[in-house]
């Protein structure tokens, strides 16, 4: 039986080391996986386990139980049951977690010691993968990869932030050399990858693990600061003068100012969460439901459908899904462990013992008012083991006391089953999203229609973007029944993202339907503003009914969103209405010029503008009869037929460009050279092509070779190929 224990006990401990499977989120599998180990358990308990298993309920257990059917409460407030479902699936799979950690921990009777040595080789077992997979990865699949055993670098660097306490303390009593090695191993490696990942969180818990390692005894301040300034200081070397040079490693030092855009929008964020908390005190908006209410609060801050899946602040986000008493549950979770640790007595090492594991609850909380540690199962699992052993090990005034009868493991694997049901669905779901994902960011949408149809599109029925399934999935089809059958489902999915009423807007421009195309199109638009699509079809529908004066009002957010692409609609917009040309709209094309001065096609824009698309098209078709004729060595045909476009349009400099240079071949040679003078001079031609054609002439006529190669060096820097070669033969 003991046999059996451990081997359970090794399977929960190597999640964070399995791969995705095929899922584009880790998380997918390592969820599906939790929960399917959970249910073995159970099974394994309730076939074979002959005694019950007593369960000592104290405080802050209590208080989870209580936050999880506070949560389970807020049902009544979801606007997607779906995300509800799967979010509540989770707390389950946590729950039973923490059972059977107690479980193990009681049957295999760890001991402090023990469980500070498991944490000792994980973290060293940790820092070897990351710099295994590192090195790895650089040489083989030539990327820099510093997600470790995660999908994120924030999560690995808390990962291992939060072994650290544990690690530190017990270097200082270990009974063994080998782990006292070990232990400073461990330290200097893992402080190498906290400097390579450059995480704020982790570094502001860092230091207060370090400044509590200093003076928590005031008889070894001197030594302690010599310790950890033994592993610091190298670690410090050898990740910003071998490491970062050697994998080419941008620093992260600049991003550690207080005030930064991140820090900002955490506090736009934290706001947004308060007030969503002000409006739902109770049942809040339903659990697994921030990330949709979300879209709604941050519309400004959204630009193209990346959302603010999380508010970066735990607390906050349970207090809006679950309401203030969910979080006041949540909270005495963590301040009864608290109590739990710090009441302790008859524990051998009492004060490094007792003052590590306080700060691992710490370094947890830190990251838990930061980012949003409760979303990852690689860091739940951590926190439950942890937890579970606190449970066991230190003493504590239990509640009461009751025994897992087999009636109530049968509920257990029943409620069990349920959870892993919808975490294999999730994961399933995952493995098949990067269809939609790759095919919606192409624009494509070419995947076999067997492959989309095999997504469930109803749990889950949104994407981890935030984008209901269903609205991709009507990408794939063109039967307009069916395509309006997925978007209005979709919009039920989720009604904030705006992604299907801007594909409805479209639809109904295709139809001509200028009153269902404006409502869906303003309606896109104003509810997710900073996003190309919903701006570019609100234009059309606009335009449409020529309607200048509400265009017009989007100057500002088109400012704002500082879009070259954004720019080039709103100014299309303009011609496309025959505006007048006046002053102002002139003084608009001239400031998009100037934004973007490498782009020609601004030009073109105010050409459009001022001559109109009718003269264009006539300069154009007499530029392409000159090609012909210069084609058929008619130069000197070519050359007026040049100046003739060149009249008519006398802003683009090409046609004189192409009429010198047809002079030029005609032996027209002062007629040649006064042209490209007149481009030079005159005009900020971007061919450089009038610099290499005068270099050329003033090198053949009049054997200037300092002259022509400095028009080269000019032309070379405007992008013109003919010149390097010039240059290569003449400038030698």
């Amino acid at each position: 039986m003991k046999t059996v224990y451990s081997i359970f006990f090794l399977l929960y401990i190597i999640t964070p080391f399995l791969p995705a499977f095929e899922s584009i989120d880790q998380v997918g599998f390592q969820w599906f996986y939790l929960s399917g180990i959970n249910l073995l358990f159970f099974i394994f308990l309730f076939l074979f386990s002959k005694s019950s298993f007593e369960l000592k309920l104290n405080k802050s257990l209590f208080s989870f139980l209580i936050f999880i059917l506070i949560s389970s409460l807020s049902f009544f407030s979801v606007l997607n049951s779906s995300e509800y479902l799967i979010e509540l699936s989770r707390l389950f799979t946590l729950l039973f977690s923490l059972l059977i950690f107690v479980r193990i921990f009681t049957y295999l009777n760890f001991s402090i010691d023990d469980f500070r040595k498991g944490v000792l080789f994980f973290l060293l077992a940790e820092c070897i993968y990351f710099f295994s997979y590192l090195f790895y990865a650089y040489y083989y699949l030539d990327i820099l990869y510093l997600q470790g055993v995660s999908s994120n670098v924030n999560i690995q660097a808390f990962s291992i932030i939060f072994k650290i306490p544990i690690v530190l303390f017990y270097s200082q009593s270990a009974n063994k050399s080998y782990l006292k090695t070990l232990s400073f191993i461990s330290l200097f490696l893992s402080s190498i990858i906290l400097f390579l990942i450059s995480s704020r969180a982790s570094f502001l818990s860092l230091f207060i693990i370090l400044l509590t390692f200093l003076f928590y005894n005031t008889k070894t301040i001197v030594s302690n600061f010599i310790y950890f300034f033994k592993f610091l200081t190298p670690a410090f070397i050898v990740s910003y003068f071998i490491i970062t040079p050697f994998f080419n490693v941008t620093s992260k030092l600049s991003t550690l100012s207080v005030v930064n855009e991140s820090t900002l929008s955490r506090i736009e964020f934290y706001k947004e969460a308060l007030y969503s908390i002000a409006k739902n005190p109770i049942l809040g908006v339903g659990l697994g439901n921030w990330k949709i209410f979300s879209i709604d609060a941050h519309k400004e801050l959204i630009k193209g459908y990346i959302i603010p899946y999380h508010a970066h602040n735990d607390f906050l986000q349970v207090a809006t899904e679950s309401g203030l008493f969910g979080v006041a549950s949540y909270i005495l979770f963590f301040i009864f462990l608290f109590f739990i640790l710090y009441k302790a007595k008859n524990i051998d090492n009492s004060i490094l013992v007792k003052t590590s594991f306080i700060l691992t609850i710490l370094v947890y909380l830190i990251d838990a008012n930061l980012n949003f540690p409760i979303a990852r199962p690689i860091i739940q699992l951590q926190l439950f083991l942890f937890v579970g052993f606190v449970f066991v090990s230190f003493p504590f005034k239990s509640l009461f006391s009751f025994k897992l009868s087999r009636t109530v493991i049968f509920l257990f694997i029943l409620l069990g089953t349920l959870s892993s049901f919808a975490s294999y669905k999730l994961y399933s779901s995952f493995t098949l999203q990067g269809y939609l994902k790759s095919d919606f960011n192409d624009q494509k949408f070419d995947t076999p229609i067997d492959i989309i149809e095999s997504i469930d599109d109803d749990f889950p029925n949104i994407l981890y973007s935030g984008m209901s399934i269903k609205s991709i999935k009507a990408n794939y089809y063109t039967n307009d029944s069916v395509i309006n059958r997925f978007l209005d489902l979709a919009i039920k999915d989720n009604p904030f993202i705006k992604y299907p009423q801007a594909l409805k807007s479209i639809k109904f421009i295709e139809r001509n339907d200028h009153d269902s195309a404006l409502y869906y199109a303003k309606d896109a638009f104003y509810g997710v503003p900073n996003n190309e699509l919903h701006i570019n079809t609100y234009l059309r529908a606009l335009i449409n009914i020529n309607d200048s004066i509400a265009i017009d009002s989007l100057y500002p957010q088109i400012k704002k969103m500082q879009s070259s692409n954004m720019w080039k609609s709103f100014l299309l917009s303009q011609i496309e209405l025959n505006r007048s040309n006046t002053d102002s709209l002139k003084f608009i094309f001239d400031e998009a010029i100037n934004l973007y001065p490498k782009d020609d096609s601004f030009k073109l824009l105010k050409l459009r503008l001022t001559k109109g698309d009718s003269i264009l098209t006539t300069a154009l078709n007499m530029s392409n009869f000159a090609d012909n004729l210069y084609e058929q060595g008619k130069y000197l045909e070519s050359a007026n037929k040049y100046l003739e476009a060149s009249k008519l349009v006398s802003e683009d400099p090409s046609y004189l460009e192409n009429a010198g240079h047809s002079f030029y071949l005609a032996n027209y040679n002062k007629k040649a050279m006064s042209l490209f003078d007149s481009v030079i001079n005159h005009f900020d031609s971007r061919s450089g092509k009038a610099h290499y054609l005068k270099g050329l002439m003033t090198f053949e006529l009049y054997q200037n070779k300092l002259e022509a190669c400095n028009l080269f060096e000019i032309a070379i820097k405007k992008g013109n190929q003919d010149a390097i070669k010039a240059k290569n033969l003449i400038c030698r």
